[in-house]
């Protein structure tokens, strides 16, 4: 069984990807170190604020991507056929970005002159005020364009090559770390840097999305613009639902540090986000192995083979708990020696936060482990009801027990909110597959 197992496409794909973002968040991580040792903590404020701008950005696609990974799985069952249809899917949605891209980019350059974008940036520093203008002007059209540019990358996952995407993925970490480490030991100026980085990440999205063209040779379409907006309604509807499920996942993910920092203190709150980025860190590296997945378990739902369904998330569902039981309890133990590592000597948790937010982060992968099967054939109803809920709870009656009751309280709450949303989408998900199979 096990021999089976490992030799199946799906531990090669999840093998491929968790080595890829294993390098990628290293040198991620390393690259923070190289610009905090040659620029000042201004320089490095200015970078940490356009990326957190550009990750709100990131979202622009509308959850386009995930809806086109689902249908291209469901399209491979039908052959030729399923072929042209997810050709037409996937130009329509490449037209239609790459279209509001052009248009929203001019409009960027004719109104930034009235725009005080440097008003973001608070600092006295006016020539990093006006850097980081002319940064954000430049990573507002790169990500607009980057949209339709990366769109093919992560379709990869749909056809089982795992492999392309993390390569990919490895090469986009290896050359931006490479570029801002020669111009950081140059000391070319922060602004700079930022525009290259952000520039050589969309290029080599391009190759991806070329590449993936090239494999799936598409390299001729036909497509009326009644077509390509027939397409888009039928595509935009699920995609604001996956978008919907990903800001409320945002939402209730951040809430920690910021009830924290409102209602307890600011050194509290800094001493939470420390635990949870470590732990954020890691789940963030073993999440990546869920791409893979969604992509085999919306394949095998389509081609009706419901038991490989069930045994994929089943043995997923053990292993998460296994490991991160584990890595709970290790980054409990030496948790001292892990904040003073990250953060220094005057940073320190206590056992039970450290155990209540790693708690907290396993409850959620748990989650996004069950629901992987209701991403993946776009029954997302129940997802968006559950995440509903949730995020009233967390806004209406969270504060509440924070100034009541403390951080653990809060913690505690939660983790019981994840457990409730847990149970019903594995109910859900038994009914689903028992009455298939």
């Amino acid at each position: 069984m096990y021999r089976k197992t490992f030799s199946s496409p799906l531990f090669r794909g999840i093998s491929w990807i968790f080595i890829a973002t294993s390098i990628a968040s290293v040198l991620r991580f390393l690259l923070i170190f190289i610009l905090i040792r040659f620029y000042t903590q201004e320089e490095f404020g200015l970078w940490a604020s356009i990326t957190s701008l550009a990750a709100v950005i990131m979202t622009g696609d509308f959850g386009i991507v995930n809806v086109l990974r689902n249908l291209l799985s469901k399209e491979i069952v039908n052959g030729a056929e399923g072929d042209l249809k997810s050709k037409e899917l996937f130009y329509s949605a490449f037209f239609s970005f790459l279209f509001f891209a052009i248009i929203f980019s001019v409009l960027i350059i004719f109104i930034s002159p009235y725009i005080p974008y440097e008003t973001l940036f608070k600092t006295d520093n006016i020539v990093l005020k006006e850097q980081g203008r002319s940064i954000f002007i430049v990573v507002q059209i790169v990500f607009l364009l980057g949209i339709p540019f990366g769109l093919g990358t992560p379709l990869f996952f749909s056809y089982g090559e795992t492999n392309f995407y993390s390569i990919i993925s490895i090469v986009q970490a290896v050359i931006s770390f490479i570029i801002v480490f020669l111009l950081s030991v140059n000391h070319v100026e922060i602004y700079i840097i930022s525009i290259l980085y952000f520039i050589c990440n969309m290029l080599l999205s391009l190759y991806g999305t070329l590449l993936f063209i090239h494999k799936r040779k598409w390299y001729s379409v036909n497509l009326s613009y009644r077509k390509i907006c027939s397409n888009m309604c039928m595509m935009l509807p699920i995609g604001i639902k996956f978008l919907g499920i990903q800001l409320s996942s945002s939402f209730i993910t951040n809430v920690l540090t910021v009830y924290s920092g409102s209602m307890l203190g600011l050194s509290i709150a800094a001493n939470v986000n420390v635990i949870q980025k470590v732990y954020m860190f890691l789940t963030g590296i073993y999440q990546s192995i869920f791409n893979p997945m969604w992509s085999s378990l919306s394949l095998n739902f389509f081609k009706r083979r419901y038991s490989d369904c069930k045994i994929i998330i089943n043995r997923s569902l053990i292993s998460t708990i296994v490991i991160f039981s584990l890595t709970v309890l290790l980054c409990s133990l030496f948790r001292n020696y892990i904040m003073h590592a990250i953060a220094g000597a005057e940073y320190e948790a206590h056992s039970s936060l450290f155990i209540l937010i790693g708690l907290f982060f396993m409850a959620k992968l748990l989650f996004d482990n069950a629901s992987l099967l209701h991403n993946a054939i776009n029954r997302l109803n129940i997802l968006i009801t559950g995440y509903i809920l949730f995020s009233c709870i967390v806004f209406l009656f969270v504060p509440y027990v924070v100034n009541n009751y403390g951080l653990n309280t809060m913690l505690f709450i939660l983790i019981i909110c994840w457990i409730i949303f847990i149970i019903a989408i594995l109910c859900d998900t038994h009914k689903l597959l028992k009455d298939r199979i």
